[in-house]
């Protein structure tokens, strides 16, 4: 199964963000596209029309797989390698119900259950009914087909469409937690940034391969008390 990955490029086709991105889903397991969103349109309405053309140009092509929607500003730092070793295990786990899978999301009240456990570094997919974002998606066969319309129909934005359509039931929405996909903060938008609400504790992004830097604080205390030492036993 080969799974198509749509980057909305909201900027400039040929940054480094892109080009990151494209690195990101660079195996045979993935078909990568670059959508460039019309530049003479609301912001809102240009990224709709793209991921309804992505969506669209996965129903005609690749009919029976799953789909990825990420926009150029999100980034990530897994390698490829773990990026396909996480989507595989998703999209293959016969014991794995979901139509919407956010590989990043934001806002969410982070009270889902979990569903599959274990699937990334320190990582479990959680079921989610109240999430926001766009902004890094894989949707399922049937998320797809029922999207297009419903996107293309709605004054809202895709976000709050596909929101819509899991807290009415029709989808099924699931999350990774700690998400693997961040946006990236030099864009502006540091709402974005924070996995849950107000509600909710909010869960840091876990978008490495694996290191853990808790023992950062450790090696700073490790390091005043040697000069603290060394002071006593020179200067006293």
């Amino acid at each position: 199964m080969t799974i198509p990955v749509y980057i909305i490029c909201t900027g400039n086709p040929e940054s480094s963000y892109v080009a990151k991105l494209t690195a990101l889903f660079d195996c045979g397991y993935f078909d990568i596209f670059v959508v460039k969103c019309e530049d003479d349109i609301d912001t809102n309405e240009k990224e709709k029309k793209a991921i309804i053309y992505s969506l669209t140009n996965a129903k005609e092509i690749y009919c029976d797989s799953a789909c990825i929607i990420v926009k150029d500003y999100m980034f990530s730092n897994l390698s490829c390698n773990n990026m396909y070793n996480l989507i595989k295990s998703i999209v293959e786990d016969d014991k794995c119900s979901w139509d919407v899978c956010y590989l990043a999301r934001y806002l969410d009240k982070c009270d889902g259950t979990v569903v599959l456990p274990d699937i990334t570094t320190g990582g479990s997919l959680v079921t989610s009914n109240d999430a926001e974002g766009d902004d890094a998606l894989m949707f399922s066969p049937k998320a797809r087909d029922l999207l297009i319309s419903a996107i293309d129909n709605c004054n809202k934005s895709a976000s709050d469409t596909i929101n819509a359509q899991i807290n009415d039931d029709k989808l099924k929405g699931v999350a990774i937690s700690p998400p693997v996909v961040s946006y990236n903060p030099v864009f502006g938008d540091m709402e974005k940034t924070w996995e849950c609400d107000g509600k909710g504790k909010p869960i840091p992004p876990n978008n490495d391969d694996g290191c853990s830097y808790t023992w950062i604080p450790i090696l700073l205390l490790i390091l005043i008390i040697i000069i603290l030492m060394i002071w006593f036993f020179f200067y006293r």
